[in-house]
């Protein structure tokens, strides 16, 4: 007979000891990636490659995509493919992986009142006060420490005073990201649609 294994229910931490948090900014834009891997003969003939890096010792190849799929200049979203192809050595300086990002800015959902687009990434921990690639962001830390109950309506209340970090003078902000390095779990808040806050972020 085979025994199955026991498999005991984790034990859960409690809310009141310190746990700690980052909460970044919410950019109101369309969800976008950079992958950069080391390219392989195939990837000459595959659609969704938009370039090749043949000058170092290491070729690589990058493919770039939206919330749901590789997107090329051809079959675009919000022109970020055509972007990227158009500054291609500024994104391979961002290296081998996977960057995911927010692209914002002009003519996507409200804007910022920006009159470009952008690309800001996720990755805070990798890129704060880091050098990298000329006319790429980060979205902005509003809080990194102990997790505490009033905690996210100090920073709601700071963000809604004061306005976007990431594009002075937007008073419109969206909201923002809370992410518990200790569970890899993130949540959202949202000024508008508050019923939605809380839910857990793809």
């Amino acid at each position: 007979m085979t025994r199955i294994p026991f498999e005991p229910w984790p034990k859960i931490p409690r809310v009141n000891k310190a746990m700690g948090c980052v909460i970044t900014e919410k950019i109101d834009g369309t969800n976008a990636q950079v992958h950069i891997s080391r390219s392989e003969e195939s990837d000459k003939d595959d659609p969704d490659v938009i370039a090749i890096q043949e000058d170092d010792s290491i070729p690589l190849s990058m493919r770039v995509g939206s919330r749901s799929r590789w997107i090329t200049p051809e079959s675009d979203n919000y022109s970020f493919a055509r972007s990227v192809k158009e500054k291609i050595d500024t994104y391979f300086a961002l290296g081998e992986g996977t960057h995911f990002g927010e692209w914002y800015g002009l003519g996507i959902q409200h804007g910022h009142g920006m009159k470009e687009k952008r690309l800001a990434l996720f990755n805070n921990f990798r890129w704060d006060n880091v050098s990298r690639p000329e006319g790429i962001d980060v979205v902005p830390t509003l809080y990194r420490g102990d997790y505490y109950p009033e905690l996210i309506n100090d920073v709601a209340t700071k963000l809604k005073n004061e306005g976007s970090v990431l594009v002075p003078g937007w008073m419109k902000p969206e909201g923002f990201i809370v992410y518990f390095p200790e569970f890899r779990k993130s949540a959202k808040w949202t000024f508008e649609a508050q019923e939605g806050k809380w839910k857990e972020t793809v």
